[in-house]
């Protein structure tokens, strides 16, 4: 009997030091193309390459055989009409980036000229924030005559 304790009690130390079994890490909740990017003007003969996501945000990148010059035109003129409000347009070396407001989520599209011909571009939105819920009423009945 004496062995069955010592054995019983071992076990039961070891479950203890382990401690409780961790669970797998929550995966981030990610929203979907459609909630981010509802609507997305994609470039002349464009062809999806990729979706990036994480949280709210998301990220379609898109690969075109057209210059970089005419892909720019394009989007400065899609992106300056309705729908659309063009409020920021950036350049740096050979990158064009917009930023657009619509009814929806902003966007930010990004134009880069590939080395070897053709552009790259990369169309990114968050999810609208939800407004701040409003603020409980008062139920101070002092505050509530003076106002």
């Amino acid at each position: 009997m004496r062995i069955q304790t010592l054995i019983l009690t071992a076990a039961l130390t070891a479950l203890v030091a382990c401690g409780p079994a961790e669970s797998p890490p929550a995966e981030e909740p990610t929203v979907s193309l459609a909630d981010v990017l509802p609507s997305i003007p994609l470039p002349p003969d464009g062809v999806p390459i990729a979706t990036e996501g994480s949280g709210d945000a998301m990220q379609l990148i898109v690969s075109t055989p057209v210059a970089t010059d005419a892909v720019v035109e394009f989007y400065r003129g899609v992106l300056s009409r309705a729908p659309y409000s063009l409020l920021n347009e950036n350049v740096v070396g050979s990158s064009t980036s917009f930023f657009v407001e619509q009814d929806g989520p902003s966007l930010w599209v990004m134009v880069e000229g590939l080395p070897a011909g053709g552009t790259l571009v990369r169309i990114a939105g968050a999810a609208s924030a939800k407004p701040p819920a409003a603020p409980a009423p008062s139920t101070d009945p002092v505050t509530d005559s003076v106002g």
